[in-house]
């Protein structure tokens, strides 16, 4: 991996997320410049990570083997054909593009120009998600059943081209889509316009897998706190997953002295254990895999076709 030092990279767009792709690029590959149509903005990320700002995505990719896409969504497509033309790879942040037939496209155009395409799922990252996830591949909980996510935060200011289901709700999609091993083949929705009429924001998503496993995603902007937890039902075990800390909590329980007469008087033994992991940084994590992807010539952890299957649940929600 030590090779990716010398991939020489870039950022289009640098509003909150773009500014950290530099930031990280800057410490793990070699930055060459940022692009920003908003130039003072563009000048302060770029001298803030010692590099160069570029006011034409042209000259920036004429210079770079791999950039971070983080414009509003409904540039994301004609941008990302900008990279892909001009033979640089790509990380993609989510949603993958505003439409199926834009993800499709993309999807395909990568494929024919052998460019790496990364799509910005960064919880799927998160060394918790990791650890749950080998741990349903060991059966160590028994079968998986149920999943129910919250993620839930104040209004925010940046977004304005989507709403919460392609802003929130498509991180806990993705890592349902992934947990569960399965193709959706049912989704069912509830929107909310409470303090936005142009977009929804609050949600809650129901989808059903072909393996018989089942996610509810809760998302909202009206809630004054940054909740982003995930509870699991196994056979033989209750998850609760804290993404935030990268902790999980297993529950597992034996009931005793059951009285059907009077369920008051029944006791239960609980086994509680607090798994913490070691944490480290999604977005560090995923830049090192999308790099080493291209040095490596293999495929990344997240590709082109896991943003579109999140993408097709997200478009599904919204009708």
């Amino acid at each position: 991996m030590n090779n990716i030092k010398k991939l020489r990279t870039g950022v289009i767009g640098v509003g909150s997320m773009g500014r950290n792709h530099a930031r990280v690029y800057s410490q793990e590959s070699d930055l060459i410049g940022v692009c920003d149509l908003d130039q003072v903005l563009g000048n302060s990320v770029a001298n803030e990570f010692q590099t160069n700002y570029f006011n034409k995505i042209e000259n920036l990719l004429s210079k770079v083997d791999a950039v971070t896409v983080a414009v509003p969504t409904e540039y994301h497509h004609d941008v990302a054909i900008k990279c892909i033309e001009s033979g640089v790879h790509i990380l993609l942040e989510k949603p993958l593009a505003s439409t199926i037939e834009q993800a499709k496209n993309l999807i395909n155009m990568s494929m024919e120009r052998d460019i790496v395409l990364v799509v910005g799922h960064i919880e799927r990252y998160n060394p918790v998600i990791k650890y749950v996830k080998e741990s349903i591949n060991s059966n160590k909980w028994g079968n998986l059943i149920t999943m129910s996510s919250k993620r839930l935060s104040s209004y925010p200011s940046r977004i304005r081209d989507v709403g919460v289901v392609m802003d929130l709700a498509i991180h806990d999609i993705d890592i349902m889509n992934y947990l569960s091993s399965s193709d959706s083949i049912n989704v069912k929705s509830l929107l909310g316009f409470q303090n936005n009429k142009k977009f929804e924001d609050n949600a809650l998503i129901l989808i059903e897998y072909s393996n018989g496993v089942k996610g509810i995603c809760e998302v909202n902007w009206l809630t004054p706190v940054k909740v982003r937890d995930i509870s699991l039902t196994f056979d033989n075990a209750f998850v609760t997953i804290n993404l935030i800390e990268q902790m999980a909590t297993v529950i597992n329980h034996k009931n005793y002295n059951v009285d059907e007469k009077n369920l008051f008087t029944s006791s239960q033994e609980l086994k509680r254990e607090e798994i913490r992991i070691e944490k480290e940084e999604p977005l560090k994590l995923e830049i090192l895999d999308f790099l080493d992807s291209i040095n490596s010539k293999r495929k990344p952890f997240v590709d082109g076709n896991d943003g579109l299957k999140a993408l097709e649940i997200a478009r599904k929600a919204l009708k």
